[in-house]
């Protein structure tokens, strides 16, 4: 959407970020043999990305809406 590459180095440090501030939850499990960690959102962090989306969704419905004009 941005053009940006989102890497390692960016969704990593992100992701230890908002499960240090109890926005997500971690669990490691094993997925074919392979340990992986498996992220669900908290309430706190649903309460964030709520926030999140009224920020974002009512200056891009006004573009958009100036778009199609």
């Amino acid at each position: 959407m941005t053009g940006i590459a989102l890497g390692p180095g960016l969704i990593y440090p992100l992701l230890h970020m908002l499960e240090k501030g109890d926005y997500i939850a971690g669990k490691w499990i094993v997925k074919a043999g392979r340990k992986v960690k498996r992220y669900s959102i908290t309430r706190k962090g649903e309460a964030l990305l709520n926030k999140v989306r009224d920020i974002f969704r009512f200056p891009i419905k006004e573009m958009f809406l100036d778009l199609l004009k």
